[in-house]
C-alpha cells in the first residue's frame, strides 16, 4: 500500500508538470541548483565545464555486479524509447538493444560504421558531449539582462541557433548542475549496448564505458525528475523543429513511462 501511495504521488507530481502545450520542466529542478548563475557571478564562465572529468569510474568486472546494475541501466536507457514504443520497451527493456538490425541502423544514423568510429563517438560524449555546448550558451546568456537576452535571440539570423537559445533562455536559472547531460548519458549508454550487439565492442569493453557513465549520472542528478527534465530539454535544444515540440509531442509517452508499474525509476534514485 505504501509503494502504491508513493507511486500515485509521483504520478500526480509529474502530471502537474505536463499540463498545457508543453512540459513545464522547471518544476522538476532543485531551487538550490544555480551553477550557471554562480558561474556568471564569478566571472569565470567556463569554470565547471569539465567538472565530470574528476569522477572516478566504477569497476563492473563480475557478472554478479553487472546483473545487479541492470535495472539502473534500463532506467537510463528507457528515455531513449520515449515515443509510441515506450510501453513495449518498459515491459521488455532488453529488446531495446538486442535487435541487431535495429542497432546497426541506429549506429549508422549517427555515422558510426566501425569500432574506431564508435569509440571516438563514445569518448567524445563522455568527455565533452552536447552538454558542453549548452553550458557555454547558458554562461553567455547569463551575463545579459532579460531584455538583452530577448533582443539578442530575436535578431539572430540563424534559425537553428535562435531555437536553441530560446530553450536555453527559458531554463536558464532552473537546470540542475548536469545541464542537458542526461541526453548525453542515455544515448551514449545505448551506443555501448548497440556496439556490443553488432560486434564493435566486447562485453568487457561495453561495461567499462557503462562503469564511467553511472558515476557521472550519480554526481550530477539527485532524482529521476531532474534527469528526465535534463533529457527532455536536451532533446528540445538539439532538434530542428519548434524548440518545445519534443515535450509537447511526447507528453503522453512520458506519462506512460512514469505510470508503468515496470518503470525501474520507481525502484531507486539515480
Amino acid at each position: 500500500m505504501s509503494s502504491q501511495r508513493t507511486e500515485s504521488a509521483e504520478t500526480t507530481r509529474l502530471a502537474n508538470c505536463l499540463q498545457g502545450s508543453c512540459i513545464y520542466l522547471h518544476y522538476f529542478f532543485s531551487s538550490t541548483s544555480r551553477s550557471f548563475r554562480s558561474c556568471a557571478d564569478n566571472g569565470d564562465i567556463f569554470a565547471t565545464t569539465k567538472q565530470w572529468e574528476v569522477i572516478y569510474p566504477m569497476n563492473l568486472d563480475t557478472q554478479e555486479e553487472r546483473k545487479a546494475w541492470m535495472p539502473y541501466v534500463h532506467a537510463v536507457l528507457s528515455l531513449c524509447s520515449i515515443g509510441r514504443e515506450v510501453g513495449y520497451f518498459v515491459v521488455n527493456p532488453k529488446m531495446q538493444y538486442q535487435m541487431w538490425n535495429r542497432m546497426r541502423s541506429f549506429l549508422s544514423q549517427h555515422e558510426i560504421r566501425d569500432k574506431e568510429q564508435l569509440i571516438t563517438n563514445i569518448e567524445w560524449y563522455l568527455e565533452t558531449g552536447r552538454r558542453d555546448e549548452f553550458f557555454r550558451d547558458s554562461c553567455y546568456l547569463s551575463m545579459l539582462s532579460a531584455a538583452e537576452r530577448s533582443r539578442y535571440i530575436q535578431f539572430l539570423t540563424n534559425e537553428q541557433r535562435r531555437r536553441q537559445l530560446s530553450v536555453v533562455n527559458r531554463y536558464l536559472w532552473s537546470l540542475s548542475p548536469g545541464g542537458i547531460a542526461a541526453y548525453d548519458y542515455s544515448w551514449t549508454m545505448l551506443k555501448c549496448f548497440a556496439g556490443k550487439q553488432v560486434g564493435y565492442l566486447s562485453e568487457d569493453e561495453m561495461w567499462r564505458y557503462i562503469g564511467q557513465i553511472i558515476p557521472m549520472i550519480k554526481e550530477n542528478f539527485s532524482d529521476w525528475d531532474a534527469y528526465i527534465a535534463s533529457y527532455a530539454i536536451g532533446q528540445s535544444y538539439l532538434q530542428h523543429e519548434h524548440p518545445f515540440s519534443f515535450v509537447s509531442k511526447n507528453r503522453k509517452y512520458i506519462m506512460q513511462l512514469m505510470n508503468s508499474l515496470q518503470n525501474p525509476m520507481l525502484q531507486f534514485k539515480p
